[in-house]
């Protein structure tokens, strides 16, 4: 269906979640997008690589409140094949949930330290710094935090990450990278050890390293090294469990990290999080800051849930984290 769709279907697809978000008090700015072709790769070696490439995207902005001053929510699905009405479904669902009362009320802040649930998406902005310190270059060049620390444990052993070129229907799945070389199934963090790394052919012949396959070419660029799908290992602990203690702030969603945050220092700054009492959602903080080393505060983890969440290539679970500060405003 990706192959076949044309810019009738593509634009149906953009104006159906535009109009099952729109309503009173909303500004709504949904879009579409659909890319197929084939990917042709080769080496000075004589590899030569070539496959098909779909990719279709969906999403929304919604901004909701006082125009001069609105409460924006973007959310986006992406995916090889074209969306399910199931897909689409929870798209609008997950907009409606974020939006929707009690959570408009903003609650009274709680004491901090605090007991601190990141859901998927939140979890995939929080360890930008980790995907940054895997990078090859990074390691052997010695500005990584990890290097010449391979084979120990470095993060909490429930910890495991691994780039999956392999997985069947994913965007960032492909048999081989833009450098030619054959695409493998690559563990990077194994029980909280540091076994892996990215590399593409660049990288190898500056540093003498093997090319794990991970070469990105984008048009009119020179390569660069790009992971595919990058999964972290899901753990034993349910939802219920994630949220059930007496006090909780829920994160959904954190910006992306600017700038080089490999060392751990970040600062995100997000007004969808929320006040959670015995499981239940009290409220909605108008905004709070979480500041620190990522590193540091990934020692505190106290839980991973059991489920995961695909968000374009990246896939993961919630993560629970004991005894962070936070500002709230």
């Amino acid at each position: 269906m990706a192959q076949a769709a044309g810019p009738t279907q593509v634009l149906d697809l953009a104006r159906s979640l535009s109009a099952r978000l729109d309503g009173k008090g909303r500004m709504v700015e949904a879009w579409a997008e659909r890319s197929v072709g084939r990917v042709e790769a080769g080496n000075t070696r004589g590899a030569l690589v070539s496959y098909d490439a779909s990719l279709v995207g969906m999403g929304a902005t919604l901004a909701v409140g006082d125009p001069s001053s609105p409460l924006t929510l973007s959310l986006h699905h992406a995916s090889v094949a074209w969306p399910s009405g199931r897909e689409v479904e929870a798209l609008v669902t997950e907009f409606e949930r974020r939006l929707s009362p009690p959570y408009a009320e903003p609650p009274s802040g709680p004491a901090t330290p605090v007991r601190l649930c990141l859901m998927p998406r939140a979890v995939r902005a929080f360890l930008r710094p980790l995907e940054l310190a895997l990078i090859g270059a990074e390691v052997f060049e010695r500005r990584s935090p990890y290097a010449g620390r391979q084979g120990e444990l470095v993060l909490p052993e429930a910890i495991t990450l691994v780039d999956d070129p392999l997985l069947p229907g994913r965007p960032g799945s492909r048999p081989a990278d833009d450098d030619g070389v054959v695409s493998r199934r690559l563990p990077l963090i194994e029980r909280g050890r540091f076994v892996g790394w990215i590399a593409d052919l660049a990288t190898g012949s500056r540093l003498d390293l093997p090319s794990t396959g991970h070469a990105r070419r984008l048009a009119f660029a020179p390569p660069r090294v790009g992971y595919t799908n990058l999964v972290l290992a899901l753990g034993d602990t349910p939802a219920s469990d994630l949220l059930g203690g007496d006090e909780v702030v829920l994160v959904e969603d954190l910006p992306a990290a600017p700038g080089n945050v490999m060392d751990g220092r970040v600062a995100f700054t997000t007004p969808w999080a929320y006040r959670v009492v015995r499981g239940e959602v009290v409220g909605r903080f108008p905004r709070i800051t979480l500041r620190g080393n990522a590193y540091q505060m990934l020692d505190r983890l106290a839980a991973v849930g059991c489920e995961a969440v695909w968000l374009g290539a990246w896939c993961g679970p919630a993560l629970l984290l004991d005894g962070i500060s936070i500002v709230h405003h």
